[in-house]
């Protein structure tokens, strides 16, 4: 990828980005919230293969202001994601809502919403962060590698082999984040770029559909994260009693979530073709 073709991305990734946190502090409603968060890792990929083929010392990472701005706003869609997964459960069970719980989440959506406002009104112009971005880059302009950047997200991939059920949750959104990183980089990659790739990974279709699942993992997990001791000691028994059997329906989803996973990337070995896989491409490097 050529210096100027790259500085365009940067401003087609801005001009969005741009646009999309515009809707989000209006409204704050789970989609924009998606949408602009979604934008953000597709620039914070981008700069991390722009990074790759710089020095190591000049790295372009997103300021710290728009890193807490994201995460709160994440925060936020979560809240309102598990509001609607526990309306929607108790809607076909004939189960009662749970009022009071559902009011503990609605109050800390609130707080994040204006948390997050705070950081609006602190944050740095987002056009001084593309111009700062544009211009890190003019100072050594080089041709972009997509190969090194490829090579890396492998490389932080064959440290999670081989898979287990047993893996931390932690490790397996370590493995989403990549393949996601891969998906966004898709674009970007020619055919021999696309070599680097086990067959497995170079598919979209397989990867996406492996990246969705390890989705499903995700929000299992955030889902449960909402139904801690924290949660549970404030709310009627009744209601205690239902979420507890909700509890109990995602901790056995979690689990049949990782063996699914880990099933799909046993047979065939994948840990093995991306073993070799990158061995060849280090070895062309």
């Amino acid at each position: 990828m050529k210096p100027n073709k790259a500085i365009h991305l940067i401003k087609k990734r801005f001009k969005k980005i741009h646009k999309s946190y515009k809707v989000v502090v209006t409204r704050f409603a789970m989609e924009d919230i998606h949408h602009f968060r979604v934008e953000i890792k597709k620039l914070t990929m981008l700069l991390h293969a722009l990074s790759s083929s710089q020095n190591h010392s000049n790295k372009m990472k997103l300021p710290k202001k728009m890193n807490k701005f994201y995460t709160t706003i994440g925060a936020i869609r979560n809240i309102r994601l598990q509001q609607n997964r526990i309306i929607e459960l108790v809607n076909n069970s004939g189960e009662a809502k749970p009022s009071t719980y559902l009011g503990l989440l609605n109050n800390e959506a609130i707080k994040k919403i204006q948390k997050t406002k705070i950081i609006c009104r602190s944050m740095n112009d987002l056009t001084k962060q593309e111009t700062k971005f544009e211009n890190t880059f003019k100072k050594k302009p080089k041709t972009v590698s997509i190969k090194r950047f490829l090579l890396g997200e492998l490389k932080m991939l064959s440290k999670q082999m081989p898979l287990s059920n047993t893996m931390s949750d932690k490790k397996f959104h370590s493995i989403r984040k990549i393949f996601k990183d891969i998906l966004y980089a898709m674009p970007y990659i020619n055919k021999k770029g696309q070599t680097y790739l086990p067959d497995w990974m170079s598919n979209q279709t397989k990867l996406n559909s492996l990246t969705n699942l390890l989705g499903d993992f995700q929000d299992t997990c955030t889902g449960l994260k909402f139904l801690r001791s924290y949660y549970l000691k404030k709310v009627t028994r009744n209601e205690r009693i239902l979420l507890l059997n909700i509890k109990k329906g995602w901790k056995n989803k979690k689990k049949e979530i990782k063996n699914r996973f880990c099933s799909q990337l046993k047979n065939p070995s994948y840990s093995t073709l991306l073993k070799n896989r990158l061995k060849t491409a280090v070895s062309l490097n």
